[in-house]
């Protein structure tokens, strides 16, 4: 796997864009403290120029220390949902896979001010996973290669390309698919605004992302995001295979997105961010497989929400 090689460029154009910021707004991040929040609460300041998410409606922040867990009446609903899915999944003939993206902070805790002092204790996640050992969560598959570079965005929420790499491939384990090699990925190099630096700065950084050798079509726009349906199409997967996505950020984005990658293994990707199956329209396109995509802590609210 030659992401070493491709994560050292990686980091140098990371390392010259940071030390190059005082010249656009006579800030740094280097110059920032430590457990430093945003003026908004939402963002806090990690170690090694890693900003992470703070608090907010879901109460991130708690939920680490196992402070704030699921309520009963929203994991009856998200066991109601899962058994649901299952059901109407076996009786289409359709492969499910239902994963839980892994919080910034838990696969980086040493660079992370929510977990300074605490011991991670058992989340949603794992209550959801002890009744559904079905659940994905590719927290161990982040982990086992974290050595090999880095995996999330420093200065933003989602993980990168590498990142998304990992957890495309637990997909496909999920779905008894086989696996894509990284050497096999094409990318390419763009400017992103990432989503917790804007909150002292509006600066774009220059990231990896997925090479765009695929046609994109937007079929209904979200307000502003939830509802969004896109369309994508590519020859790469060399099959007429379809696979619907129903998630949010963590699918769509265009560096690194679920959906995105999924076109190494299937002709179309509909990617719908909501976690709600749209039957009928499953029932029109008749996919090979649905995947049901959420980040971590969006789960204290049910897998769908009320």
């Amino acid at each position: 796997m030659s992401i070493f090689t491709d994560n050292r460029f990686d980091q140098n154009l990371f390392d010259h864009e940071i030390a190059n910021l005082h010249d656009y707004e006579k800030n740094s991040l280097n110059s920032m403290r430590y457990g430093q929040s945003s003026a908004d609460g939402s963002a806090i300041i990690g170690r090694d120029n890693h900003i992470f998410i703070q608090g907010g409606s879901n109460r991130w922040s708690q939920q680490i220390t196992g402070n704030a867990v699921i309520a009963d009446v929203d994991f009856d609903r998200t066991r109601r949902v899962i058994d649901s899915y299952t059901t109407e999944c076996h009786n289409r003939d359709i492969d499910l896979s239902i994963i839980i993206i892994p919080e910034k902070d838990v696969i980086y805790p040493e660079h992370s001010p929510n977990c300074h002092d605490i011991i991670l204790q058992d989340r949603t996640i794992h209550k959801i996973m002890n009744e559904y050992p079905s659940v994905h969560y590719p927290w161990e598959n982040i982990i086992r290669h974290k050595h090999c570079g880095l995996t999330y965005h420093r200065l933003d929420s989602h993980y990168n390309t590498f990142g998304g790499f990992i957890v495309f491939n637990a997909v496909l384990d999920s779905l008894n698919i086989s696996n894509v090699s990284w050497d096999d990925i094409y990318f390419a190099h763009r400017e992103w605004q990432d989503d917790l630096s804007i909150k002292w700065f509006a600066k774009k950084f220059t990231r990896r992302t997925l090479l765009e050798n695929y046609r994109e079509t937007s079929i209904a726009q979200g307000n502003p995001l939830t509802g969004t349906h896109i369309k994508f199409e590519s020859n790469m997967a060399r099959n007429d295979d379809t696979i619907v996505v129903f998630g949010d950020s963590y699918s769509w984005n265009p560096d690194a997105g679920l959906s995105r990658f999924l076109l190494y293994r299937f002709k179309t990707v509909h990617f719908i961010w909501n976690r709600n199956i749209n039957w009928s329209f499953v029932d029109r396109v008749k996919p090979k497989a649905i995947v049901v995509q959420s980040a971590e802590r969006f789960l204290i609210g049910g897998l769908v929400r009320s």
